[in-house]
Parts: structure tokens; sequence; C-alpha cells
């Protein structure tokens, strides 16, 4: 005996005569099956789009919340020092803000790697912030601040001197 419905193949009968399935029921089957073929279809464009929603969400979420700057409650330099002998190797100048009612300056010692504080009163403390806006206004190198004002004229003094000695 054939029956109408031609769509069934041989997994179909067999898969139904198992399940003891009524022929009445093999359209029924067939909407079900076309249905869960269109939810996996679905179900594979949606997933990525929701994991990738998920992943933006929580990167958000990250970026709002947990990742601030660090803002420290009290001024990093109780005391400072009005001038500090001995070359430097490093500067940090701390603008005044929320937590220092005072601008700090934290000097790296050359011979002991150590950080003072100079004061911003101080004679060195004022030459160094100076130098440090106009770096930072001109988008220059801080180093140049480290350098000692002398080492120019002593480098010009001593140039001719090389030119003098060369005779040919």
């Amino acid at each position: 005996e054939r029956r109408s419905n031609t769509w069934q193949g041989p997994r179909e009968k067999a898969w139904l005569r198992r399940r003891e399935i009524p022929a009445c029921h093999y359209k029924r089957i067939r909407e079900v099956s076309s249905i869960h073929f269109s939810f996996t279809m679905k179900f594979c464009v949606q997933t990525p789009c929701l994991f990738l929603a998920f992943i933006v969400c929580t990167q958000l979420y990250k970026a709002h919340v947990g990742e601030g700057t660090f803002v420290p409650s009290r001024c990093r330099c109780p005391e400072a020092y009005r001038v500090v002998r001995g070359p430097f190797v490093n500067f940090a100048v701390h603008p005044k803000g929320p937590h220092c009612s005072t601008d700090e300056i934290i000097v790296m010692l050359k011979r002991t790697k150590k950080e003072v504080c100079l004061s911003p009163d101080g004679p060195q403390g004022r030459k160094l912030l100076k130098c440090w806006n106009r770096v930072n206004q001109n988008g220059g190198n801080k180093n140049k601040c480290l350098r000692k004002r002398n080492q120019k004229k002593q480098q010009r003094r001593k140039e001719p001197a090389r030119s003098r000695g060369a005779t040919s």
C-alpha cells in the first residue's frame, strides 16, 4: 500500500513504526519537523549575535565601574625640601587638586636612586615647575629641565678651543 504522503522517506517510516504512531499523525509530524528546522536556523543566527551583545555589555560595564584611575586621599609629600643637592635622574610633577592644596615635585637623585620631595616654593622647585609647564605647552622632553644651565655655555667654550688646535 502506498500512502499519499510522498515526503516520508525510509527513515521517517521506520521511526514511525518504532513509535507506533497512527497514520493520521504523519502530517502533524512533518509540521513539527519543519518548525524544528526553522528554530535551529534561527538559533544559528541568534546565538552569535547574543554572544557578541553579551561581550560588549560586559566590557562596557568593566570600563564604567571597575577600571578607574587611582586618586590618592592625601598629599604624597608631607614634607618637602627647599633645596636638594646632587644631580637628578628623573622628576615628576603632580599638580594641586582635591587631594592636595599645593603642587608636588618628586625628584629622583642620581647617586642614591632615592625619591625626594622638592618644595614648589623654593628656587629649584620654581625652576622645575616653570620648565615643566613650558615643556607641556610645547610638547618637548621633560629631561631638558634636568640639565644644568652652565652645560650649554661650557660646550660653546670648548668647541672653539678644539678648532684652534687643529692646524694644517
